[in-house]
């Protein structure tokens, strides 16, 4: 039985960053498929340094482009798609990558460790 576990253990993808279980409000830009531009007001369901899980009304498809807007501190990141999974609450869970890791969007107080940027990046 210990070495299943080792093994599934050994075989599982280590996430980058851990997730937080943050509620914040943002705002998504993004252009739809069809070309027509599109802006939503929603909520985190968790959080990372490199992006969050957010719920969307409207129809995204993975790869897609999208502007993420902090509502308190108006702070502006781009992101991707990289996730559209189940519905909740009538939104489709939407998993979004920042182009590049930043840790101090959301303005966690106590970050974990993970999301603290290696010495010499200063991005």
């Amino acid at each position: 039985m210990e070495r299943v576990k080792r093994k599934q253990q050994a075989t599982r993808p280590r996430r980058r960053s851990q997730r937080l279980l943050i509620s914040a409000k943002v705002t998504v830009r993004g252009e739809c498929a069809d070309g027509t531009q599109f802006e939503e007001q929603t909520q985190t369901i968790n959080v990372s340094s490199h992006g969050a899980m957010v719920l969307l009304n409207g129809p995204i498809q993975t790869a897609q482009s999208l502007l993420l807007r902090h509502a308190n501190t108006n702070d502006e990141v781009q992101a991707q798609v990289i996730y559209t999974g189940g519905r909740q609450a009538g939104k489709t869970q939407v998993g979004i990558e920042f182009q590049a890791p930043s840790p101090h969007f959301w303005r966690v107080a106590f970050p974990p460790d993970d999301w603290k940027r290696p010495k010499g990046n200063r991005q």
